[in-house]
């Protein structure tokens, strides 16, 4: 099976975006919609994951639409003619206007028009992403996961949000009690605590996680368990050397020392994120900046 691709960032997807998609399937053909792979920051605002559940709100089970996530690329190059053809395709002037970037801008100020000028799709997307979302808060032992996390829980109380924190240590304590500090153990760990997140999630609770979650590929398996659309990895950024240096409970000098085995950051590894969506820095940082970052992001995503 061929397939007409067409290859964009979709910040949101728009009106324009599905004119020109429309047109090639209007002519009979099958179409693959490449997902940008692009690094979060203010003109990106959501991950290629959610970007994909965005399109799939847009064009369902369409068995003539394929949607795939592709690295982000530079340019389109073409040598001899090679079995496809480059086509562009032309919208009216009144479609051809519409913007990503302003619709963005629409969205932070809390303007319903944006809903105006993106399929229907696109609204439900993000309708299902407000009230719920997942704020799953990562680093190493110290970095100031649960005190942050309860600098945003007090800010949602404040302001009559429904909410639940699910700290880590507390969650071992009570609920994983039986696990220990091996791979297999951590992991079981982080798969327990994505479950009950989800659950709270889908009975429309905000929830906030803190987690050190040293590996990638676990907190991935996070990410799709709880979904891709809710799910806002926060991470906790703080230099090792710096630390150890703080070492409130004498922590790090039990685990350089021997004393305490598979400790992340020292004798276990921990992975740090390539992509998350929010990144805090806690060595010279306020934590009421990290709910700062937080709301930004809210506002970024309309929410």
């Amino acid at each position: 099976m061929k397939y007409s691709l067409f290859i964009g960032r979709w910040q949101p997807f728009h009106k324009g975006h599905e004119y020109i998609i429309n047109q090639a399937l209007s002519e009979g053909k099958n179409v693959c919609i490449g997902v940008r792979n692009t690094l979060i920051s203010e003109f990106d605002p959501l991950t290629a994951d959610q970007r994909v559940s965005m399109l799939k709100e847009v064009y369902k089970d369409d068995p003539r639409v394929k949607i795939i996530i592709m690295p982000d690329i530079e340019s389109v190059n073409i040598g001899r003619k090679v079995g496809y053809d480059v086509i562009r395709f032309d919208a009216p002037v009144d479609i051809e206007g519409i913007s990503a970037t302003k619709i963005r801008e629409l969205m932070a100020k809390g303007d319903d028009s944006w809903k105006t000028k993106v399929p229907e799709g696109v609204v439900k997307f993000f309708d299902k992403r407000c009230g719920n979302q997942v704020y799953w808060l990562t680093g190493l032992s110290g970095s100031g996961k649960s005190t942050l996390a309860i600098e945003l829980a007090n800010y949602f109380k404040n302001n009559d949000i429904e909410y639940k924190v699910l700290d880590g240590d507390e969650v071992r304590d009570n609920l994983n009690s039986d696990l220990g500090f091996s791979k297999k153990d951590r992991d079981e760990n982080i798969r327990r605590i994505s479950w009950v997140a989800k659950l709270l999630a889908d009975a429309g609770v905000t929830v906030i996680v803190a987690a050190i979650s040293p590996y990638e590929e676990a907190r991935e398996k996070a990410r799709q368990t709880i979904g891709t659309d809710r799910f806002v990895e926060c991470f906790i950024d703080c230099p090792l050397e710096e630390l150890i240096k703080r070492d409130p409970k004498g922590l790090y000098a039990k685990a350089l020392s021997g004393e305490i085995k598979n400790f992340t950051g020292v004798s276990d590894p921990y992975e740090a994120p390539t992509n998350a969506e929010i990144i805090f820095n806690t060595e010279d940082s306020e934590p009421k900046g990290f709910v700062d970052i937080v709301l930004q992001r809210l506002e970024i995503w309309g929410l």
